[in-house]
């Protein structure tokens, strides 16, 4: 700031004041924070900042919840055009709301349009075969209870579940329908009755209920809501952690039992080896393509290789500036992390602790692709929301010696303890990974190639 000839230094600073309001506010209100806390001394320093951490961590966990909410609207919005014959919103990236009793609203109005084309559905079904002899069938459609309203107490996510179930069934209920109007309906006889215990004294036998669509999947570990199959378990799901506990620890029972160990054929020689997250046109194009740039989480509290069915905030929504309750209740942040090196090995390295890895895959055409995974311990991944792979209790070579002296699987991207095949939209996929770390070294690679 220089002063014009016969200014004074008081006037100046009253023109600064007049051009640059805002700046000036900012700096005395940072300034005035500054001297308050530095009239504490470092125990009330250290409370401020855990009152601060305690705040962040709330919030997150709060935007967590909400962007669940919103995917499974957007599942259960998606459902119902199909379900309807393409009726409904459009849009899928639409905005939506973030108010939960907004979004409760919305997959109510869906809800009521899935249960509605279903009780429509199921009354062209009975008027089609009212002419027939088929006595069985129009009994059993004519006896199936009308849903009842899906619970309206509860927490948002506890309500969410239950129209989710509702839509779920529904979904079934279609499928099983599309299947009997294909393949006819086997009658029930008095004999087949008995033989699967629908007979006299036959107990809870469950032949001719409706198949189930959607759950818990694999492993029986919950993951992000979906309906039809479109996710892996529901929105009712309690939360792990949530609460900042300084100093909280946790030993591991982590005793596994090794089953056979794992062997994936990988390709030796004359590869193109390349590392990126954009395939096709403006992308790498190679036979094997590490994924070397992702957001890690962690380390969150783990025990033993259940740790995976424990649901924590990132699983509810990946929020890139959330903060979290890690292990000891200590504050997590998402970390931008590009590997220089293979494998990935996230930062810090604790042992009995989880951590959640995520990234995007672009692709100039939808196309199958194949991912193969490897990590050390246990692993989960979704794929756009959809979970596709959570790693069993087998043995890996990387269990037998360290993975860092495995030579030949490093130089051809080789850690690979399973593949799978998936379908990647054209544009812009997402990508999940949660590890499990039980004791001493850990990692995760996943690697695509052509499928």
């Amino acid at each position: 700031m220089k002063l014009r000839p016969g200014a004074s230094p008081l006037a100046a600073l009253a023109g600064l004041v007049r051009r640059h309001p805002f700046v000036v506010g900012s700096l005395l209100l940072h300034g005035a924070l500054g001297a308050a806390l530095w009239s504490l001394g470092p125990s009330e320093m250290r409370q401020v900042q855990i009152r601060r951490d305690e705040a962040l961590i709330q919030a997150s966990l709060e935007q967590a919840r909400r962007i669940q909410l919103q995917r499974s609207v957007r599942a259960l919005e998606t459902l119902q055009r199909e379900l309807t014959g393409g009726t409904g919103p459009a849009a899928e990236d639409a905005a939506l709301p973030d108010d939960p009793a907004a979004l409760l609203e919305r997959a109510r109005a869906a809800n009521a349009a899935i249960q509605d084309a279903e009780r429509r559905a199921r009354e062209r079904e009975l008027a089609r075969l009212l002419g027939n002899d088929n006595k069985a069938l129009r009994d059993r459609i004519a006896s199936t209870p009308q849903p009842a309203p899906a619970a309206t107490t509860g927490t948002p996510a506890q309500q969410m579940a239950a129209l989710e179930q509702q839509a779920r069934e529904a979904a079934a209920a279609a499928e099983a329908r599309a299947e009997r109007a294909h393949n006819g309906t086997p009658v029930q006889t008095a004999d087949s009755g008995a033989r699967s215990g629908q007979g006299g004294g036959g107990g809870d036998a469950k032949a001719g209920t409706e198949p189930s669509r959607g759950g818990a999947g694999e492993g029986g570990a919950p993951g992000p809501s979906g309906i039809g199959g479109r996710g892996g378990g529901g929105s009712g799901t309690e939360l792990a952690g949530g609460a900042l506990q300084r100093g909280a620890g946790g030993g591991s029972s982590d005793v596994r039992q090794y089953g056979e160990q794992a062997r994936v054929t990988v390709p030796r020689g004359g590869e193109r080896l390349a590392r990126g997250r954009s395939l096709g046109a403006g992308g790498v194009r190679a036979d094997r393509v590490y994924l070397d740039t992702w957001y890690t989480a962690g380390p969150f509290a783990g025990a033993d290789s259940r740790s995976l069915a424990t649901v924590h905030a990132p699983e509810l929504g990946v929020d890139l500036d959330a903060v979290y309750a890690g292990k000891g209740g200590q504050p997590v942040r998402w970390r931008h992390v590009q590997s220089g090196t293979y494998p990935l090995v996230p930062q810090p390295r604790v042992e009995n602790a989880v951590y959640y890895a995520y990234t995007e895959i672009r692709v100039d055409v939808a196309q199958d692709v194949w991912l193969d995974l490897g990590a050390d311990d246990d692993s989960m991944l979704w794929l756009n929301g959809q979970r596709v792979w959570v790693s069993g209790g087998g043995d890996k070579p990387w269990y037998r010696q360290p993975f860092y002296t495995l030579d030949e699987s490093l130089a051809h991207y080789g850690l690979v303890e399973n593949s799978r095949r998936v379908r990647l939209q054209a544009g812009r996929n997402t990508l999940l990974l949660k590890l499990y770390n039980g004791i001493d070294l850990m990692f995760f690679s996943v690697v695509v190639r052509p499928g």
